[in-house]
């Protein structure tokens, strides 16, 4: 019951919706992956919380910390972060002509989910992100603090992982009535490989934490 005393949840839970709401490489895969079926978009929005659970337990065990103080190993993981999203941009351009013709099969349902996991885990600065954003809302003097940052984290990943499920529905219900427009196929395929190869670049070029 301490916990729902010490941590300041309500503005915590207003920034994370507003966090979570924001487009990003994520909510951008799930669309994705949505847009061939809601069962593929689903299994990616569960692979990126899945994903986002090892940040969680690194920032609270503290790796994350060290990870960020070490330039070439932040800088190894952008690379293998950045690659493999622009891998995933270069299948979705290659894999179909419409959304239509590049409707997946069945074990590649399972395969969004571990694309999730890849797609959020390899980012490091999802990491850095929860070192600096979650002990704004915690409170020093009570409680361990490692507990207080592994309940905010969870929270926060459940809230995520809820706003991509329901970005996935939105998704899949949209596209189920746009396949038959070839044209549109190609253009929703191409934007979101844009889309995914722009947060590539961008997380190869930010800035290292300092």
């Amino acid at each position: 019951m301490d916990l729902l005393t010490t941590i300041n949840w309500i503005p915590f839970l207003l920034a994370a919706l507003a966090l979570n709401l924001t487009p990003g490489s994520d909510m951008t895969f799930v669309a994705a992956n949505a847009s061939a079926s809601v069962e593929r978009g689903a299994l990616a929005a569960l692979g990126i919380g899945a994903g986002c659970l090892s940040h969680v337990f690194l920032a609270t065990v503290g790796v994350t910390a060290i990870i960020a103080l070490s330039p070439i190993l932040f800088a190894m993981l952008k690379l293998v972060g950045a690659g493999y999203l622009l891998w995933f941009a270069y299948t979705l351009v290659r894999s179909g002509t419409s959304v239509e013709t590049a409707a997946p099969v069945q074990h590649s349902k399972w395969q969004a989910l571990r694309q999730g996991i890849w797609v959020n885990a390899l980012n490091p600065k999802v990491g850095i992100f929860f070192l600096a954003f979650l002990p704004q809302f915690t409170n020093p003097a009570l409680e361990p603090i490692w507990l207080q940052l592994l309940m905010l984290g969870l929270v926060f990943t459940l809230s995520g992982t809820l706003v991509n499920l329901v970005v996935a529905m939105l998704v899949s219900r949209a596209s189920a009535r746009l396949r038959g427009f070839r044209q549109l196929g190609l253009f929703l395929r191409y934007t979101a490989a844009s889309m995914i190869a722009f947060f590539a670049v961008r997380l190869l070029i930010g800035e290292e934490p300092r």
